[in-house]
């Protein structure tokens, strides 16, 4: 696990201007006299740490025990270290650019995306209950960031079309999975803010697919006060046009 982005040189440069910038702070924190004056204190704090002579040593002991490094690090950064906490970013930041890069089919830009992964990588440090995951916490650091980007998406691509808060929940983030429905919105999501179709149509089949699994037809018919064939027809319309404007609805 290297502690900058090698091997991303070959995307454009706008792509990777936050991924950059966090690059350029590492490597002026790597011989910050402030820096080091803290990682002797790592060094008797925590085992893992011990055979580090400066944070340029973090990739190789990770590799060797990224577990024991990466739960020493989330532990001195709950106890207050902003170092610790900066540490384990870097040492994410491959994931971060591939988790921002993975964000492209919405509509959201590689630089705000990674901004919100490093966002939620923050987060995520300081609440990871590392008492009780101690195993596979790389993986679980990207996959808890991911959920919660994710939902973010969501919440912002709901709110494009107006679906409402309730709707919304309905289709939250659960621990090993991401539903449908929210690929749904933001496929309608992104026909809206093309013209494919209104915001009425993108509301009305959210709530007949996405509610499809939790009420009869006939209730979402009831509920717009249309007969279930008017129902049925619309949502045809609409899927009609969606299938037509395929090729311009590809992120």
């Amino acid at each position: 696990m290297s502690t900058t982005t090698a091997g991303l040189h070959t995307a454009p440069l706008s792509d990777l201007t936050l991924a950059n910038l966090l690059n350029t702070e590492w490597i002026q924190l790597c011989t910050s006299p402030q820096a080091a004056s803290e990682l002797a204190s790592w060094r008797h704090a925590e085992p893992a740490l011990s055979s580090l002579d400066g944070l340029t040593d973090l990739p190789e002991a990770t590799r060797a025990d990224a577990d024991g490094v990466l739960g020493a690090l989330v532990r001195l950064a709950q106890s207050g270290s902003v170092l610790a906490g900066r540490a384990v970013v870097q040492l994410m930041l491959p994931k971060i650019v591939l988790m921002a890069r993975s964000q492209r089919r919405c509509l959201i830009t590689f630089e705000d995306a990674a901004s919100r992964f490093v966002a939620a990588m923050w987060e995520q440090i300081l609440s990871f209950p590392i008492a009780t995951r101690s195993a596979r916490i790389a993986s679980n650091l990207a996959l808890d960031s991911l959920k919660e980007v994710t939902a973010g998406v969501a919440r912002d691509n709901a709110a494009q079309i107006g679906v409402d808060d309730e709707l919304l929940a309905r289709e939250r983030v659960h621990h090993e999975e991401v539903p449908a429905g929210i690929e749904l919105l933001e496929v309608l999501a992104r026909a809206t803010a093309r013209g494919v179709i209104t915001k009425a149509d993108a509301r009305l089949l959210a709530k007949v697919y996405i509610e499809s699994d939790y009420r009869a037809g006939a209730a979402v018919a009831h509920e717009l006060q249309i007969s279930r064939t008017d129902l049925r027809k619309r949502c045809s319309r609409i899927t009609h046009q969606l299938r037509n404007h395929a090729d311009s609805l590809v992120a």
